[in-house]
């Protein structure tokens, strides 16, 4: 390589550096889950996991909570993600929390993953939430269902909740475990759900 094309390789990098979206890592400072469960009149019909993310601005007295789900429904070939976010302060007089107030506009993009794993689930196309201040959308099926399987497992797992208004990602860093009386029905759940989606695809196939 040439001296010259040495350095137009060097700009080229540096402009791709100075363009990409910068980021930042946080730890939560609490982190809870919850079991989505649904059932029509032929079994489980929607499987997924909802969590509640509460991370300090800094000053230990202002809060986000994120409020995300994923979830798989039988009749839909991708994976549905809502997300959300709200904002609270700690009240140093009661010792208490304030409401929550939602985050506005919605966020603009929204993408979750197991901490090891490099593919993320992404929010693609999107719909409108009946829920203000939520993004609702469809992602890839299996990256969603990993970062299900890693949150059900208790393995860290890192999202990104983006809105317009910000100038760098912040990527979010978790790890909580579903309580057991709710863990195990949803292994039963997605276990189920799996194999009526196989049917239907089967069926889907001979028509």
């Amino acid at each position: 390589m040439t001296k010259i094309s040495a350095v137009v390789a060097l700009v080229f990098c540096l402009l791709a550096a100075r363009n990409a979206t910068a980021q930042i890592v946080l730890q939560a400072d609490k982190a809870g889950l919850q079991a989505q469960i649904s059932r029509d009149g032929e079994g489980f019909n929607r499987c997924g996991v909802r969590a509640l993310i509460i991370v300090s601005r800094g000053d230990n007295q202002n809060y986000d909570i994120y409020d995300f789900s994923v979830m798989l429904d039988s009749k839909i070939d991708f994976a549905t993600m809502k997300a959300g976010k709200s904002g609270a302060r700690f009240d140093t007089n009661t010792k208490t929390m304030t409401d929550p107030v939602m985050t506005l506009p919605i966020p603009s993009s929204f993408w979750i993953a197991d901490e090891l794993e490099g593919k993320s689930a992404v929010i693609e196309k999107t719909f409108p939430s009946e829920d203000k201040g939520f993004i609702l959308g469809l992602a890839e099926t299996v990256p969603a269902f990993k970062a299900m399987r890693a949150m059900m497992d208790g393995r860290r797992v890192q999202f990104v909740m983006r809105y317009k208004s910000e100038k760098l990602d912040r990527v979010i860093s978790f790890a909580a475990k579903l309580p057991p009386e709710e863990l195990a029905p949803l292994e039963k759940c997605f276990a189920d759900l799996i194999e009526r989606m196989k049917i239907e695809a089967k069926a889907a196939q001979k028509q």
